[in-house]
Formats: structure tokens, sequence, C-alpha cells
């Protein structure tokens, strides 16, 4: 269950109990600034960490989890609009993830 927080940005739909430890949800629709899913679409929390910080993701579904070495990530192609450029810091390809 995600608790509302007052006083937060629109992209933060509020805070969860993960066994024990507080995190944030963050609604990546709004961060990257794409149309709300339609009222009652399912979706998921992705939780990620980086620098220390868990999070969570709203996203609308999880296709499949794998990990990925750091020597894999690379930056965006030129082609990422600059909005999602200051975002995406790194990204894999489906080959680099073993899907290819």
């Amino acid at each position: 269950m995600v608790h509302f927080v007052p006083g937060c940005p629109p992209s933060l739909e509020g805070v969860i109990n993960v066994r024990g430890d507080i995190a944030t949800v963050i609604r990546l629709h709004d961060v990257l600034q794409l149309p709300a899913p339609a009222s009652g679409q399912d979706s998921a929390i992705m939780l990620g960490s980086g620098a220390g910080i868990e999070s969570g993701l709203r996203v609308d579904r999880i296709v499949d989890v794998v990990d990925v070495p750091n020597s894999n990530l690379q930056p965006p192609p030129a082609n990422v609009a600059e909005q999602l450029r200051r975002e995406a810091k790194r990204i894999v390809e489906g080959k680099a993830a073993g899907k290819g």
C-alpha cells in the first residue's frame, strides 16, 4: 500500500514499507512526461537502489529481471530526447543483458 505524503511533487506517488524500510514510489510517467495510463490499468512497483537510496518505480509492467554487469552499461544514444537524457544516465541493450 502506497501512503500519500503531502507537499511532494506530483511525480512522487508516496512511500511504501519494504520489510521495515521506507521507500519512495516514483511515477515514471510523470518523470518521463508520458501520458498517464488508463484508469484502472494494472501496474507494478519495481524496487531499485543506487547511491545508497532505495526507491520504488511505478511501471506499467515488468517483462523480465536480469543481472547486468556495470561493464555492459552504456550512455544513452544521441537520438534519446534531452528530457529523457537527464533521467537515463545509463542504458543496457538487449544483447548486453543476455537477450540476444
